[in-house]
C-alpha cells in the first residue's frame, strides 16, 4: 500500500507541472496583463515613456525574464521555498492570501458535500427498495430537478426574489467559525446547499441504480431466505457493495465543487480562493492565478488519491501492489 500511495505522489508530479505549465502559457495569449492595469492607473501626462516604464516595473517585479526562466523560477521557489510568489496588482504574498480564502472554500465545499452526500443516500437506498412506488417517482423527477437546474441561476434567484418578498439577503461579511459557529453555517449553508445541487441529483440517480443491480443478487436473495430483516439485508449487505461507483462519482465531484465554489462565492460575496480567482482575473494578476490552479490542481489529485485508496476499504478483493 506504502509503495503504491508513493507512486502515486510521485505521478502527481508530471500532472502539476502540465496544468501549471498550459495555465501560464493561456495567460500569456490573453492580450493584457497586470503592468497595463498598473500603467493605466499612473499619471502619463508628463513624457515618459511607456515602454521604458513598463521595462522599469517588469524589472522591479522580477518578471522580466523570458517565460520559460520565469516559470522554472517559480518552480523552484516552490519546491524550495513553498513560495508561490508576489501578486503584482494585490501586493502581498500569493501564498498568504490563499491560506486566508482557503477556509472559506474548504467550509463550502465539504458543506456541500455533506449535505448531497446525507440527502441523496436515504433517498436513493429508499427509491430501490419502494421500486415503482409514488415516492420512488417522486424522487426520480426531484434528482432529475436537481441535475437540470444551473446552479448560477437558482443562486441568484435566491438572492433576488427573498429580497424582494421577506426583505431578506444574504450576510456581506459572514462570520468567523471560530468566533460565531452558529451565524456562519446560517450564513453558508445556502450556498453550499446551492452548490451541492447537482451532486444530489447525480447521486441519487446512480446509487438507486446500483442498489436495483444490488438487490437482485443470489446473495441479497439467501439473506432474505435466511430469515434476516430488511434493515440488516440492506445496510450490511446491499449499501456497501453499492457504493463502489459511488465514491468514483463523489471523487469526480470534487473538481465540480471547485469549480462552482467560483460562482457561488462570486454571487454571495463569500470570500474563498474561487472569487480571490475571478478578482485576480479581471486584474490580470497572473501570479495569484497560477497560485490558486496549483493549490486547486492539488487537491484534486490529493481527492482522487484517497478515492482509490477507498475501493480496498469497501471491497476486500481488491488489494494495491
Amino acid at each position: 500500500m506504502s509503495t503504491y500511495i508513493i507512486r502515486r505522489l510521485l505521478l502527481a508530479i508530471p500532472t502539476l507541472l502540465i496544468v501549471t505549465l498550459l495555465t501560464t502559457a493561456s495567460l500569456r495569449i490573453i492580450p493584457g496583463d497586470a503592468i497595463d492595469v498598473l500603467i493605466g492607473q499612473m499619471d502619463l501626462s508628463g513624457k515618459e515613456d511607456r515602454g521604458v516604464l513598463r521595462a522599469q516595473l517588469e524589472e522591479q517585479l522580477g518578471i522580466d525574464g523570458p517565460i520559460y526562466v520565469q516559470y522554472v523560477r517559480w518552480w523552484a521557489n516552490v519546491l524550495l521555498r513553498g513560495d508561490l510568489g508576489e501578486a503584482v496588482i494585490m501586493g502581498t504574498n500569493v501564498r498568504d492570501q490563499i491560506l486566508a480564502r482557503l477556509p472559506v472554500t474548504l467550509e463550502i465545499g465539504i458543506l456541500a458535500l455533506l449535505i448531497a452526500l446525507l440527502i441523496s443516500f436515504p433517498v436513493a437506498i429508499y427509491s430501490a427498495i419502494r421500486q415503482d412506488s409514488i415516492a420512488d417517482y417522486v424522487f426520480r423527477s426531484v434528482a432529475i430537478l436537481f441535475i437540470s437546474l444551473p446552479s448560477f441561476w437558482v443562486g441568484i434567484m435566491v438572492i433576488v426574489f427573498p429580497s424582494i418578498w421577506w426583505g431578506w439577503s444574504p450576510e456581506l461579511i459572514p462570520p468567523k467559525l471560530w468566533e460565531d459557529p452558529w451565524g456562519n453555517l446560517k450564513a453558508y449553508i445556502i450556498p453550499a446547499a446551492i452548490l451541492g445541487m447537482a451532486i444530489n441529483g447525480v447521486n441519487m440517480r446512480l446509487m438507486r441504480t446500483m442498489m436495483l443491480e444490488v438487490v437482485r443478487e443470489d446473495y441479497i436473495r439467501t439473506a432474505y431466505s435466511k430469515g434476516l430483516t430488511e434493515r440488516v439485508v440492506v445496510f450490511r449487505h446491499a449499501v456497501k457493495n453499492a457504493l463502489i461507483p459511488v465514491i468514483t462519482v463523489i471523487g469526480l465531484n470534487v473538481p465540480v465543487v471547485i469549480g462552482g465554489s467560483v460562482i457561488i462565492e462570486q454571487l454571495f460575496g463569500l470570500p474563498g480562493m474561487g472569487r480571490l480567482a475571478v478578482e485576480a482575473a479581471f486584474l490580470r494578476d497572473f501570479p495569484v492565478i497560477i497560485g490558486v490552479t496549483f493549490v486547486f490542481s492539488l487537491f484534486v489529485l490529493l481527492i482522487i488519491l484517497i478515492t482509490d485508496l477507498s475501493y480496498a476499504w469497501l471491497d476486500p478483493r481488491i488489494r494495491y501492489g
